[in-house]
């Protein structure tokens, strides 16, 4: 399971019969289940949710399942009552992963919340985009203009759907109806039932088709790139930790070295902290630029933020340096200087 990011330890046995009530607890209290292992690139997570649909007095439960390969994520939503009707958790990983899973309600439900969300309306009215010359473009903006032509169009594609399921209940009714006897047709000792039956699985099969393809496609052409770019991130990431930290090794150096330089002036010539700090770090960055130049390339002109910095004792400056500024200059910063 997971908890704000991080792997914890279930006692969900996964090849256990389901308990529906374990898994909604162990949830709520840790996080979507994750169900992965060894050498396999799959993963599936479930995540009992609540109906969201517009009827305020529903209440039934659901189950989000997340079938996860590498970057590519399909989700799918099942009700108890399905979720239950596997045998173990082990069992519905299985037949996630294998691909044996073909409802669509899920992707559905998403595709029209985005075509409500975008378009303004319901798929069932939403407007055919006609235009594409570049002042409809430019309105919108080219990224919203292109989700909202895909948007559109999935939009009377699902408009389609349920013309074709409508059409064929109203044939089933009139063969119903009519005086000819149609016998229930078999194939391979099952009935194929009726002809929505058929047009539902065909639309079933073909999101399937279209699942897997992206998934294929995803996998095969878009991943590699994104991956690299994971990478390129990462190690540029690596290098700007890596580079701070230089940086920072830098200027704790510096600081350093400049109150040594300052303490040595004073422990020869006392009278000249009567000139104040600021003069004082002149002379004495002179003695740090000839003794050690390379460090001293980057800075130079921050001397004064040094001095600011250890009188203050900021983060990353050690006491005790604070103290020797002090033993300098005193506890209170000349007028100016403050």
């Amino acid at each position: 399971m997971e908890l704000n990011g991080e792997k914890v330890p279930s006692i969900v046995d996964i090849d256990a019969p389901i308990d529906f009530e374990l898994i909604q607890r162990e949830v709520a209290a840790h996080g979507p289940l994750r169900l992965s292992q060894r050498y396999n690139p799959y993963h599936v997570i479930i995540e009992p949710t609540r109906c969201a649909c517009a009827d305020e007095g529903c209440t039934a439960e659901l189950v989000i399942v997340t079938r996860i390969n590498g970057l590519f994520k399909i989700r799918w939503l099942l009700s108890r009552e399905d979720f239950e009707s596997f045998d173990s958790l082990s069992e519905l990983k299985s037949h996630f992963v294998l691909g044996e899973m073909y409802d669509s309600r899920n992707e559905r439900l998403i595709i029209e919340r985005e075509v409500l969300r975008n378009l303004g309306s319901t798929y069932s009215e939403a407007k055919v985009i006609e235009c594409a010359c570049s002042s409809c473009v430019e309105k919108v903006g080219e990224e919203n203009f292109a989700n909202m032509v895909l948007l559109s169009n999935l939009a009377k594609l699902l408009r389609l759907r349920d013309e074709l399921l409508s059409e064929a209940e109203q044939w089933d009714a009139e063969e119903t109806c009519s005086d000819v006897s149609v016998e229930p047709q078999e194939s391979d000792g099952e009935e194929l039932g009726t002809l929505q039956d058929w047009v539902f699985d065909a639309i079933e099969l073909g999101y399937s088709i279209g699942r897997n393809f992206s998934e294929y496609a995803f996998k095969n052409e878009i991943e590699p790139l994104a991956l690299l770019g994971v990478k390129a991130e990462a190690i540029k990431k690596k290098r700007e930790v890596a580079a701070g930290e230089k940086s920072r090794e830098q200027r704790d150096s510096r600081r350093s070295e400049l109150l040594n330089k300052m303490e040595a002036l004073v422990s020869r010539s006392p009278d000249i902290v009567r000139f104040g700090p600021e003069q004082l770090a002149k002379v004495a960055l002179e003695d740090c630029i000839n003794d050690n130049p390379g460090l001293w390339r980057q800075g130079k002109g921050q001397v004064n933020e040094y001095l600011g910095e250890i009188r203050r004792g900021d983060e990353g400056v050690l006491p005790e340096m604070q103290k020797r500024y002090q033993a300098i200059f005193g506890s209170e910063p000349p007028k100016g200087f403050r």
